[in-house]
């Protein structure tokens, strides 16, 4: 199963992991109010966003390790 990992802090993303080749993740940010005009996507809801491409980075150990943090622990 491929599976991916995006890190945030302070509400921004920080990271975007995965743990096999050939994955492709679009991040969609709906928090346009201060964003130029020429960097907004019409979604297919008819919203404007900002839209980034992004090829996560292939760290399979890492991923596996927050994978398992969140299967062997409850939430704080």
């Amino acid at each position: 199963m491929r599976r991916i990992v995006v890190t945030i802090e302070g509400g921004l993303i920080t990271s975007v992991m995965s743990d096999s080749d050939g994955i492709e993740v679009l991040l969609v940010d709906y928090d346009t109010d201060d964003a130029p005009e020429n960097e907004l996507f019409t979604c297919p809801d008819g919203d404007k966003a900002r839209m980034y491409a992004e090829t996560p980075e292939l760290l399979p150990d890492r991923v596996d390790e927050f994978f398992k943090c969140h299967s062997e622990n409850e939430a704080a």
